[in-house]
């Protein structure tokens, strides 16, 4: 609301925007949502369960964390000013935080990496993600994905509906 609002005073138009997780081939993956106007309620709906989803799984990973000896209370994650949900990034900051890991990055390749046993995966898949994102006519578009993914799963993904790919992400330290 905020922004729409600031985008009419600049006169610039604003573009929605959700960035959705999703399961391919049992792996996680990020679908950009890109809306013209306000989401529609399957979109919000969408969203609230994935939010909800993400609690559980927050406070399941933490449970399984103490059977191996490791206490953090949810209130020792940091707070992440305009995020809605807490994620595995916010776990791993605050196990690093608490001492467990010298690294956000160190604790994830520790506690969090696939395989570890600790963090619930996702049951979403991608082309449902599209279809939501569809629903709101809005754009699908890939975020971040490595080359090796990307080659071998566009098509795929094209095929049921993606419309384009995020070419460029800082974080991860280039272009695709």
């Amino acid at each position: 609301g905020e922004a729409a609002e600031t985008a009419r005073e600049l006169g610039v138009e604003l573009v929605r925007g959700a960035e959705f997780t999703a399961m391919l081939h049992g792996a996680e993956i990020h679908i950009l949502g890109y809306f013209p106007s306000e989401p529609n309620e399957v979109v919000r709906a969408h969203l609230a369960h994935m939010q909800a989803e993400r609690r559980k799984r927050l406070q399941t990973a933490l449970e399984r964390l103490r059977t191996r000896g490791i206490e953090l209370d949810s209130r020792a994650l940091p707070a992440a000013p305009y995020c809605e949900s807490l994620t595995t990034t916010h776990l791993a900051q605050a196990l690093a935080a608490a001492g467990y890991a010298s690294s956000s990055r160190a604790a994830w390749r520790r506690y969090l990496s696939r395989g570890q046993g600790i963090v619930p995966t996702f049951e979403v898949t991608a082309k449902d993600v599209i279809g939501v994102i569809h629903s709101s006519g809005g754009l699908a578009v890939w975020a971040h994905p490595d080359r090796q993914h990307l080659q071998r799963h566009f098509g795929e993904l094209l095929a049921v509906g993606l419309d384009g790919i995020e070419a460029y992400n800082g974080r991860r330290g280039g272009d695709v």
